[in-house]
């Protein structure tokens, strides 16, 4: 009796079957799942058209005698790359270059201007998922226009099992209103 009772415990360790109960393998857990992270769209980081521009009257009638610099933000470009590796945190790391232009006003005494930017990062659902104030700081020669050509980096964290809504999240960036 003890040949069988082992033997069937034996042969319920080794799973022997005759191919007709085969199982499949157990499911890796989520952080563990292999992602074809090259076959995932970057999401979209564009300039807020609303807040594209911003002209500083010194807090003063809209005049151009009395602008003191106006800034343009014109391009932006980037990157991203999607990180699965479980031992750092999940999700998309988005590198871009922010490239704007400025002009002197009459106004300004001196030779330099700031302006104080903002670069949002929305989800799906149109949820602010973070926001962060940066400033442009431009320096002009004379009358001429300044431009600058900033080098900025979002990480947006997103679980990975989630990943494929990564192209439905947005980076915009804008210039805040005083």
């Amino acid at each position: 009796m003890k040949k069988i009772v082992c033997l069937s415990v034996l042969l319920a360790l080794m799973g022997c079957a005759d191919g007709e109960d085969k199982k499949e393998p157990p499911k890796a857990p989520p952080s563990e799942v292999e992602i074809r992270t090259d076959r995932l769209i970057c999401p979209q980081v564009a300039i807020l058209r609303e807040a594209e521009i911003f002209s500083d009257y010194g807090g003063e009638v809209e005049d151009s005698s009395r602008l003191v610099a106006q800034a343009r933000l014109q391009r932006i470009e980037g990157d991203c790359a999607y990180r699965t590796d479980k031992d750092d945190p999940t999700g998309i790391d988005i590198s871009f270059r922010l490239k704007a232009s400025a002009i002197k006003g009459p106004r300004l005494g001196g030779d330099r201007a700031s302006f104080p930017y903002f670069i949002a990062v929305i989800d799906p659902s149109g949820k602010v998922l973070s926001r962060q104030v940066v400033t442009a700081q431009f320096y002009f020669s004379g009358n001429e226009p300044s431009e600058i050509e900033e080098p900025l980096h979002v990480f947006i964290p997103v679980p990975v099992g989630e990943m494929n809504a990564g192209p439905d999240h947005r980076v915009l960036v804008g210039f805040l209103k005083k």
